[in-house]
């Protein structure tokens, strides 16, 4: 059972932690959840509503530490050696002749990134081909065991090698191997098109489940006073194996890799997963940072709460950590814990947002033009070869439950994406099961801007912005996601139709 305390009782301070909030939420940064966890308690968990606490994210690349510790699962088990060839474990996939770097490639040199490869080798976009095949079928650039080139196609033929082992899918090996985690059943990692569990990026779970592999990669493979996974295997996979200075995406992910967990600065580590799902990792300060976010398309988004979180938490730590800390008895600020509570409990899902340079909220107040509420508009695209039109319905902006309708019309089907003026409107995103949330902004007298965010088995936002003339409209539509939702990428031209 994991335990809360007040962020006082743990050496830390409620105002830093809402610094900490405040200057990522300054910034635009489209949070889900924040977890921070200190000694052995949770003194902040925030959720960025309408997204809420046991919801199911996308973790993308998180996936990759996973499979990393079902390896270790294995190799404490005895039924694998991390220097074992993996070319073993697949005389099926394996072409004949087999390249020498290949038939040289260790499960070690997986988990370290360093394969035979300089990038994955499979096509993401491709569900049908044999993703584990290619593995082993293209043409090796340099020697095993070398230099450091992220390989996400190197986990993806672990959890394969898991699956082989275990009769079992990765993730159901690593939750019934580990139900001391207690991980969260409706969570699951997706499959690629032969049925293969993504071991490198397809991990869907809660932010709770993220905490819980934290701690057990903090304490050494231990939870709850139980080693679950050997610690010399935990520390190994969490220390500097392999040099990753020059290829590494970020300089806060460039301090080192272990198995496929990162190294960063003052001698941390992290699980990365694309979009700034993070289990960010400091043994020394007994200190767990848990996020889930989508700062896909922002430059600079995820570097930024690296910076946040050591300028305004880790850096702001007493002294004499770690020896000041635990069990510590500095009281509690009431008020500042109080504001602290009062965020955590009313935070929001970014939203369609007016430009940096808008004095204030004051033009979500006017009118588009030709336009009035509570009534469709239509309009017919030409030149399209996709959507044929468009109907808006706006909500009265002087009604704070009222919503708004944009439906894209297409040959065979109406999609609709339900909205509110300043404030999220959940729902389901059209020809899709996935969960996703919707705000407009008025920019001016002409101009709607629309987001929908996305957070399910995908992550990621689809951006409309319609510039209304007397009597037709231009439709900007842009999609920020890894490989879906292609026909929501256009820019269109419609008239409007004369009832």
């Amino acid at each position: 059972m994991i335990k809360y305390a007040a962020p006082e009782e743990k050496g830390l301070s409620s105002d830093n932690i809402l610094a900490f909030c405040d200057k990522l939420k300054a910034h635009h940064i489209p949070m889900h959840s924040v977890i921070l966890y200190k000694d052995d308690s949770i003194v902040s968990e925030c959720y960025y509503s309408p997204f809420k606490k046991g919801e199911l994210h996308r973790m993308f690349s998180i996936s990759k530490s996973v499979t990393a510790l079902a390896i270790g699962l294995l190799a404490d088990s005895g039924r694998l050696s991390l220097d074992d060839k993996i070319v073993t474990y697949f005389p099926d996939k394996v072409p004949s002749p087999c390249h020498k770097w290949l038939a040289d490639m260790t499960i070690r040199d997986m988990l370290m990134m360093r394969t035979c490869h300089v990038k994955s080798t499979y096509n993401k976009f491709d569900l049908s081909s044999d993703w584990v095949g290619s593995f082993f079928n293209t043409v090796p650039t340099k020697k095993s065991g070398t230099v450091f080139h992220y390989d996400t196609s190197a986990a993806h033929v672990l959890a394969a090698l898991t699956e082989r082992l275990t009769g079992t899918a990765l993730w159901d090996y690593f939750r019934d191997t580990l139900p001391e985690l207690e991980l969260s059943e409706g969570s699951y990692i997706l499959k690629d098109g032969q049925g293969v569990s993504m071991g490198g990026t397809g991990l869907v779970a809660t932010t709770d489940d993220l905490l819980k592999i934290g701690i057990l990669l903090l304490n050494d493979g231990s939870y709850n006073g139980k080693q679950l996974i050997s610690a010399k295997y935990i520390r190994e996979a969490t220390s500097l194996l392999t040099h990753n200075c020059v290829a590494s995406p970020l300089p806060s992910e460039g301090s080192g890799y272990g198995y496929m967990i990162w190294r960063t600065e003052r001698n941390g580590f992290v699980c990365y997963g694309m979009g700034g799902q993070l289990i960010i990792v400091h043994p020394q300060y007994r200190i767990i940072l848990i996020t889930t976010a989508d700062t896909q398309g922002l430059s600079g988004a995820n570097q930024l709460i690296y910076n946040t979180f050591y300028d305004e938490i880790l850096d702001k730590l007493p002294e004499k950590l770690p020896d000041a800390c635990p069990g510590s008895d500095a009281p509690a600020n009431a008020s500042s814990l109080n504001r602290l509570r009062e965020y955590e409990a009313t935070a929001q899902l970014e939203i369609a947002a007016p430009p940096e340079s808008f004095a204030s909220d004051s033009s979500c107040k006017c009118s588009l033009k030709q336009l009035s509420t509570g009534k469709f508009h239509e309009y017919t695209f030409t030149d399209s070869s996709y959507f044929t039109g468009i109907e808006l319905m706006l909500p009265d902006i002087n009604d704070d439950n009222s919503e708004g309708m944009l439906t894209l019309k297409t040959r065979d089907a109406k999609l609709p994406f339900p909205f509110y003026l300043g404030r999220n409107k959940a729902d389901i995103l059209p020809g899709y099961n996935y969960k996703c949330y919707s705000s407009g902004y008025i920019l001016d007298e002409s101009t709607l801007y629309i987001k929908t965010s996305i957070i399910d088995s995908i992550v990621g936002s689809i951006h409309f912005e319609l510039y209304f003339g007397d009597n037709d409209v231009t439709v900007f539509i842009k999609k920020i996601e890894e490989t879906m939702l292609n026909e929501f990428n256009a820019t269109l031209y419609g008239v409007k139709n004369e009832n």
